[in-house]
């Protein structure tokens, strides 16, 4: 668990707090559109899961990044992640045009 903390914080998806972790806005990631921050984030989690699905207990993991991509959703619209929330509903689901992008919920895969 300690070793995937790292990665994420590395890659700037979380950050060291005291003892814990707490999630951060992917600052450069505001230029993309909603659907392709969504799905980017999903898809970092599917890798996570895939790889570490007997291993450990991902829960902790599933919900930092699930707050950083609606951070990095409110960073994008100048806003607060409540807004956020209540604008995508929980699942973060994204409209564009004719296709829907959601973050995945813990036990979908």
């Amino acid at each position: 668990m300690d070793s995937i903390l790292k990665q994420m914080e590395d890659n700037g998806y979380v950050k060291k707090s005291g003892k814990g972790y707490r999630s951060t806005s992917k600052a450069h990631y505001t230029i993309l559109e909603d659907r392709l921050i969504v799905e980017h984030f999903a898809q970092v989690w599917r890798k996570l899961v895939n790889y570490y699905s007997g291993c450990t207990n991902l829960k902790y993991i599933y919900s930092l990044l699930y707050i950083s991509c609606a951070m990095t959703l409110s960073h994008r619209h100048r806003s607060t992640t409540k807004k956020i929330f209540s604008k995508h509903r929980k699942t973060l689901q994204v409209f564009d045009g004719d296709f829907s992008t959601s973050f995945i919920r813990r036990g979908e895969i």
